[in-house]
């Protein structure tokens, strides 16, 4: 599905309706245990939205990947990120891919 259809399923980048629209997805595969994968390109039209929303919700969705077990790859241009939504991606994401490689990101903080 498009980005911009999934993250702004409510009229604008809003969490729990996206969260929502996320679980009703995948429900019929969580049901059925049927396996499934993500890969989410995401972008922000702008950046002035508080970007706590994104935090908020980037550890909603580790944890719904952790709970879920599914493979989800997300794609960031790092190049328009400020330094705090960068911080706040290596935290939520427990694998980066650099220069090529699939790293173990030390800066990820797994929920308990």
């Amino acid at each position: 599905m498009n980005n911009f259809d999934f993250y702004c399923s409510s009229g604008s980048y809003h969490p729990p309706a996206i969260e929502e629209y996320f679980n009703k997805t995948v429900q019929t595969y969580v049901e059925n245990k049927i396996s499934f994968r993500s890969w989410a390109h995401v972008e922000w039209a702008t950046l002035e939205e508080p970007l706590h929303i994104i935090e908020e919700f980037e550890r909603t969705v580790d944890k719904a990947v952790n709970q879920l077990s599914f493979p989800l790859i997300c794609a960031y241009k790092g190049e328009r990120m400020p330094d705090y939504l960068k911080t706040i991606l290596l935290e939520t994401h427990p694998y980066v891919l650099k220069d090529d490689d699939i790293i173990t990101c030390e800066q990820y903080l797994p929920l308990v």
